[in-house]
Parts: structure tokens; C-alpha cells; sequence
């Protein structure tokens, strides 16, 4: 029994020798895990903030159609000015120098008829 006894103890001194903790791997592992939450943390606030900016600008815009609600809806309901006819080129045409014939003479369609 002794011997079994002093077995198991050289056995369980071995295993929690064993398990030396690195005090600098823990330390990194924390400021990793830290930055992440921080970086996660910084993400989410800017998300935040750019939305109740929009909400913001938003109800303004919305407080100023309310307010000038004739200058926008004249604006919007005004014809474009016509626009300006372009000035007409100054083109000649060539003469024509062929002589105009019918296609059918006038003696055969007169006898025709």
C-alpha cells in the first residue's frame, strides 16, 4: 500500500509541475482580447452616433419642407424655359445638272388610254 501511495503522489507532483503557467502569454492574450472589445466597442459607438446624426438631419430637413412648403412647391412645379431655335447654316445647294425626262414617253401613255 506504501508503494502505491508514493506512486500516486510522484504522479500528482508531476502533473501539477507540469502546468507551469506563462504569465507573459496570459498577459498578451488579455490585451488582445481587450483591444477587440475596445476596437468593438469603438465600432459600435460610431454606428450610433452616424445614426442619430441622420435622425437628426432628417427631422431638420423635414422642419424646413414645413416651413417654405410655397417656395418648394413653386419650384417644383414650373415649366424649363423653351429652348432657343439653333441659327440656320448658311448652305447652298449645288445645281442640278441633270436633265429631268419622264420615265414612260407622253406618246405611249396618251395611246394607252
Amino acid at each position: 500500500m506504501r508503494k502505491f501511495s508514493s506512486i500516486v503522489l510522484i504522479f500528482i507532483i508531476l502533473s501539477f509541475s507540469c502546468q507551469e503557467r506563462d504569465e507573459a502569454i496570459i498577459a498578451e492574450l488579455m490585451e488582445k482580447r481587450v483591444a477587440e472589445r475596445l476596437s468593438e466597442y469603438i465600432r459600435v459607438e460610431k454606428e450610433r452616433c452616424q445614426e442619430r446624426l441622420l435622425d437628426e438631419a432628417s427631422v431638420l430637413v423635414d422642419s424646413i419642407l414645413r416651413a417654405n412648403p410655397i417656395e418648394i412647391s413653386l419650384d417644383s412645379l414650373q415649366r424649363p424655359p423653351v429652348p432657343f431655335k439653333p441659327v440656320k447654316p448658311d448652305f447652298e445647294r449645288p445645281k442640278d445638272s441633270i436633265k429631268i425626262s419622264p420615265i414612260i414617253p407622253l406618246d405611249t401613255a396618251l395611246r394607252n388610254q
